[in-house]
């Protein structure tokens, strides 16, 4: 059985929405219990918000923009 993860992606977006610090929004999702990694971005795939599939299956939300000069943005990672 699928887990359903609609939930998941209104807290997240709800937060990358109304927290504009990003270390905050950071902290904020990961005291709610999701855990943050990176991904690694182009600059046509640097969009907030984007969903991708993980080589594990997993699914990953951007929650912040890429850095200047680093190919690395934070996401939540949703297994």
């Amino acid at each position: 059985m699928k887990k359903d993860y609609t939930r998941d992606f209104n807290d997240i977006a709800y937060f990358i929405d109304h927290v504009n610090d990003i270390d905050a929004r950071v902290d904020v999702l990961q005291k709610l219990g999701y855990k943050i990694g990176v991904d690694i971005v182009t600059k046509e795939t640097n969009v907030v918000k984007r969903v991708i599939k993980g080589k594990r299956g997993e699914l990953r939300v951007q929650i912040a923009p890429a850095p200047k000069g680093l190919p690395l943005a934070k996401c939540v990672i949703l297994e």
